[in-house]
């Protein structure tokens, strides 16, 4: 099977990353742990042999973005909210490979062997693999088939996202493999654990 990875992010632009981030540590602090974070998905990403995809939020225009277009694929993220982005980004990545596995910049602990499990067990037969994120969302999303219908009627950016895409896919009867779980940097409490266990 072919694979495909693509990451989700926005430009790293001041005031417009880290939101949740900044209001504790301030806006150029949670600039330079954004730009740190999508370093280390880019890294993670770069280092495997599939085809890797980077979907922006907003122009594609930023100086550096320019190092970027050498590895990856530069993608214009499209849609009224991120369900739709995110469904809009497999349909165009399912034409072009069997598998596709997508991902945000928010983990540094998701890692090439997480990425190497889940494309396994799309190939093994699974039409849906999940990465679960602690706060009840998830990391990575994986399928192997176009399911728009598991991106409508989910609370983004709560604690519901996991358990609302699972219930979809019962309803869909697709067949779910979930990887280990792993903690998004959203606050100051995350990235200070996350600092303390490197």
């Amino acid at each position: 099977m072919s694979r495909l990875i693509q990451i989700f992010a926005r430009r790293p632009v001041i005031r417009q990353v880290k939101t949740r981030l900044q209001a504790s540590i301030g806006a150029v602090s949670a600039l330079h742990w954004y730009r740190k974070l999508l370093g280390i998905t880019l890294q993670t990403v770069r280092e495997r042999p599939e085809l890797g995809q980077l979907w922006l939020h907003g122009s594609r225009c930023h100086p550096i973005l320019r190092d970027v277009q050498c590895d990856f694929e530069l993608k214009t993220q499209s849609g009224r909210n991120l369900g739709d982005r995110m469904s809009h980004a497999f349909s165009h990545g399912l034409m072009q490979a069997n598998a596709v596995v997508l991902i945000g910049t928010d983990c540094p602990s998701l890692g090439s062997d997480s990425l190497e499990q889940a494309f396994e067990v799309l190939e093994q037969g699974h039409d849906l693999v999940l990465g679960p994120a602690t706060d009840g969302g998830y990391v990575l999303i994986g399928l192997s088939s176009r399911q728009p219908a598991l991106f409508h009627g989910v609370d983004w950016g709560s604690s519901r996202v996991l358990n609302q895409t699972l219930t979809r896919a019962r309803q869909n009867h697709l067949n779910v493999a979930l990887l280990p779980p792993h903690s998004d940097i959203d606050t100051s409490a995350d990235l200070k654990r996350w600092r303390g266990s490197r």
